[in-house]
Formats: C-alpha cells, structure tokens, sequence
C-alpha cells in the first residue's frame, strides 16, 4: 500500500468494466467531476451551519462553491496528476464527516481512520491536509477549554479529541512514513533512510505529485 494507489486501482476497475481505455477514463473523469463538485457543496453549505444540529445554512454559503467551480479542472488537472487533484475532495470529504460527527463515540474515530487512509492512498498532500486539521482541532478545543474554565486542568476532554485525532490519523500515518521513509525516490523498501525524507520534506519537492 502506497499513496497515489487508489486513483490507478479505480481507473483500472473502470477500464476493465468499459473495455475500452479511452471510455474507463471518460467514465473516470465524470465520476472525478461528480465527486469533486458535491464534497465542495457539502463543505460550503456545512460552513455556512452555526452548530452542527442546524439543517438550514446562514450565510452567502454558495459563495465559496461557485468561486471554486474553476479548480477541479484547472492546469494540475490536465497536466495529468489526478492523484493530487482527486485529493482535495477525499479531504473535503474527511473534513465535512470530522466536523458533522461531534459526538464522541467509536464511530468517529473508526470512520475517520478509514477516511483518512482513504485520503493518505489518493495523495500526501491530501494526508497531510487531514493531519493539519486533525492538529487545528485539538488545538481549538484546548483553547475553548481554556477559555471557558479559566486555566488547563480540565484535561480530559483534550485527551479524548486528541485520542481521537491519533487515532483517525494512524493508518495514513503509517502508509505514509513507510513510503517516505522508504528511500529518496519515495521507492516501497522499508530500509530507514531519515535524511533523503527530512530533504524532501524541507525542500517540498513531495507536494507537486510522485508522477513522473
């Protein structure tokens, strides 16, 4: 298992059903565009809820939606890196269940595990989106915490959001350190090689896509 897997394994499958190259990746960009265009939808309504039991949005939520109609088909795209591009909807998507889901429960994390390998399997740049924001909450609910008793002791609720990060977080980080760790041209061997991958992540040069 490695990043960008997903796209190829689904552009494989369809490729199969039609029959035909040419008509699997129709079929693959329509589904893409379908994909990208009702996660963006969902976000942007979801951003325009004041609390997460609200059902109609406030707000001029359409806004984002609409100025973000240009992206899914932008140069990125037709330079051929769908992994990177289908990454940003499989963010989306763990972004908007992350946020929805607020109770806490074993559905929560569990699901978010899966949607998160989900994302480290389609691209690293979508992985590493969903560990920012994993560490964006944790963070917002330390502060609340603060905010609302006055000092840091009543912990327990940080530990649980931050158990709960952890463990949405693990399988893609495990994915994603073997791959990185692996050797400089982001090759599957599991030998430790930490300077090659401290290079590639300082420098970047991971974020446009591993195609080649």
């Amino acid at each position: 298992l490695d990043p960008n897997l997903l796209t190829y394994v689904v552009l494989a499958l369809l490729i199969r059903l039609a029959g035909d190259p040419f008509i699997g990746h129709q079929w693959f960009v329509g589904l893409y565009a379908c994909f990208f265009f009702f996660f963006f939808l969902l976000a942007a309504r979801q951003e325009g809820l004041r609390s997460a039991t609200e059902q109609r949005p406030e707000g001029p939520w359409l806004v984002p939606f609409l100025a973000l109609l240009l992206v899914p088909f932008s140069l990125f795209f037709h330079w051929g890196f769908f992994n990177y591009m289908l990454g940003v909807p499989t963010f989306l998507l763990f972004a908007v269940w992350w946020r929805r889901s607020s109770a806490v429960g074993l559905g929560r994390p569990l699901i978010g595990a899966v949607l998160g390998l989900v994302a480290a399997l389609t691209h690293i740049t979508a992985f590493l989106a969903v560990v920012l924001l994993l560490a964006a909450h944790v963070v917002n609910i330390a502060a609340l915490v603060v905010q609302r008793t006055g000092s840091a002791r009543p912990l327990k609720p940080v530990v649980v959001e931050a158990a709960m990060a952890l463990f949405a977080a693990l399988p893609g980080l495990v994915i994603v350190l073997k791959f990185v760790l692996g050797s400089e041209t982001g090759g599957t061997s599991f030998s430790f090689a930490p300077w090659p991958a401290l290079r590639m992540l300082a420098l970047g040069t991971f974020l446009p896509s591993f195609d080649h």
